[in-house]
């Protein structure tokens, strides 16, 4: 067998610019670098951050071994620092700036013409988009016992992260909801809760593999529009954004794939943790951002920023209102190239809780950033609900993580087939 090439990716934790890095400055002057105090301890194989991340400590160095890659489904990508991504065939990488390096947040636009200056306004409108996200220690993902993986889970403060319960509901069933019944009328023909388990239990297992194999995954650029049709978009400025239930949503997901070569799901609680803490080693947040400053980047109740209207026209968020904006409508809500992880709108995640109920994660529009902030769960939601002023189930909105390898499994033809 030939021997792959080994390529160290190398992420220099500095500010290297301030419309992606110091994303605060813009409206509301508190800080022009967001991290403080900490220390980044690294190696080719393990990273520990659990803790504040220092902007000026250095390097952290990932390795990615692209030996075993499937070349006639992902072409690796090289950005201008020499750092390596998998970009899925049917699939370009931006050639913009700002959205073009692994370090700054590396965009894919789906499609095969080149994304450039002088076309992205219109790309970012019109095509679907993702963010990669590197994953340095996969094993902090997840756990195995008795032979079936789960995810490991986290819970967040100001000085960093601690692990969460996870009491075997990821992946996992919610038995008094999840009845042959409920997943009929939720677009789910043919669905019986142990096919959903096992369902469940297959693509985390599938998602785990593939980060391992290419290194990380990437997550939906923009909050998921188009809701109430057919298809789902991962586009800018779409408002359509809300109001649809749990099973609604999942069996929608399957359109997000462009073809055979990625498999598209709901976001696992786990790589939601991930995304933050990729933030955090990418020292474009620190934990607080999580807890205490989450209405510094994102649209609560108690921030303000201006932002753009579908119609092309601005407008202003005033402090003290709850004002849903199209995702994606302004930097301020931008981190590392991903729009509205923070407030806005509530997003469902594949996390259960007990024995009825999924999880709901990032705030919305309607909270005070210090209730719910960025990193908050909301654990009583029924999947069933879709109520709008409680900006709960209203906004059942998840984010989408892509990997770049997987077949669209045959076990999603009934989803397919009950949506159309």
């Amino acid at each position: 067998m030939k021997r792959g090439t080994k390529i160290a990716i190398t992420i220099v934790t500095v500010l290297i610019s301030v419309i992606v890095l110091a994303i605060v400055v813009q409206k509301t002057g508190i800080f022009e670098k967001t991290l403080e105090t900490g220390k980044v301890q690294a190696s080719s194989t393990s990273l520990s951050t659990e803790g504040t991340v220092n902007a000026d400590d250095g390097i952290m160095t990932l390795s990615v071994n692209t030996s075993s890659w499937d070349t006639s489904k992902v072409t690796a990508y090289t950005d201008s620092a020499g750092n390596v991504a998998p970009i899925p065939k049917g699939y370009v990488a931006s050639g913009v700036n700002g959205e073009n390096t692994i370090n700054g947040g590396l965009v894919i636009y789906e499609g095969t013409a080149a994304v450039t200056s002088a076309n992205v306004a219109e790309a970012q409108k019109t095509r679907n988009q993702w963010v990669w996200i590197p994953v340095s220690n996969p094993d902090r993902l997840y756990e195995t016992t008795n032979g079936v993986k789960k995810s490991k889970l986290y819970v967040y403060t100001a000085s960093g992260r601690a692990s969460y319960e996870n009491y075997n509901l990821e992946p996992a069933i919610v038995p008094e909801r999840d009845t042959t019944s409920t997943l009929t009328n939720g677009g789910l023909t043919g669905m019986t809760p142990d096919k959903l388990y096992q369902q469940l239990q297959s693509q985390f297992n599938e998602t785990i593999e593939s980060i391992k194999k290419y290194g990380g995954f990437y997550i939906g650029r923009y909050e998921t529009g188009d809701l109430s049709k057919t298809k789902p978009v991962v586009k800018k400025l779409n408002e359509d954004i809300h109001s649809q239930t749990w099973y609604t949503m999942y069996s929608k997901v399957p359109y997000l794939a462009a073809n055979s070569n990625v498999g598209t799901n709901m976001l696992w609680g786990c790589l939601f943790d991930e995304t933050l803490q990729w933030l955090v080693e990418r020292a474009n947040k620190n934990y607080t951002y999580f807890v205490n400053y989450s209405y510094a980047w994102g649209n609560y109740n108690d921030s303000t920023f201006d932002y753009t209207k579908a119609d092309g026209t601005t407008a202003k968020k005033e402090k003290g209102t709850s004002t849903r904006v199209p995702t994606g409508s302004s930097d301020y809500t931008k981190a590392l190239n991903i729009y509205d992880l923070a407030g806005n709108v509530w997003e469902w995640t594949l996390e259960g809780t007990g024995t009825s109920c999924r999880v709901l994660r990032g705030g919305s529009n309607w909270d005070l950033s210090s209730n719910y902030p960025a990193s908050s769960r909301i654990t009583w939601v029924a999947p069933t609900g879709s109520y709008y002023n409680e900006r709960v189930p209203c906004v059942p909105l998840y984010k989408v993580a892509l990997s770049p390898e997987g077949d669209a499994p045959e076990r999603f033809q009934t989803s397919f087939e009950a949506v159309n």
